[in-house]
């Protein structure tokens, strides 16, 4: 009887890291509309933007009404992590945002969300793509 023994072997790869596939910016461009709620006095207020334009790299402008107050002018970015972060102006006050923009199949149910704060006041918001 004859007996042969084999060494162990291990199959090696050249492995080469997977290309690194670059997630578009998406376009966040409408007319959204929702409400913000204040954190302390937990006052809910009707709220809307329009994101008029977005260049390739995500900066965003547009206008943005509070209650019956329109005129705020509308300045941000979003990310293709889809964080969004704008500033609403109106003369001396500004209102800074931070969210996350969640699409839906269609533009129209898009949402951003996320947290707010200006003078006095802090709290959260919900706002959703309206059908143009």
């Amino acid at each position: 009887m004859f007996l042969e023994s084999l060494e162990s072997r291990q199959l090696l790869s050249a492995a080469h890291p997977a290309a690194k596939t670059k997630v578009p910016i998406p376009t966040i461009t409408g007319f959204y509309e929702g409400t913000a709620v204040d954190t302390k006095t937990h006052q809910t207020q009707d709220v809307s933007i329009d994101i008029t334009s977005e260049s390739a790299k995500g900066v965003l402008a547009g206008t943005g009404t509070e209650g019956t107050t329109s005129g705020y002018v509308l300045t941000g970015k979003v990310t293709n992590k889809d964080k969004v972060t704008f500033k609403i102006k109106s003369g001396k006050k500004t209102l800074i945002a931070n969210g996350t923009y969640a699409s839906s199949d269609t533009s129209a149910g898009s949402v951003i969300s996320g947290k707010y704060s200006a003078p006095k006041t802090h709290g959260t918001f919900n706002i959703i793509m309206q059908v143009g």
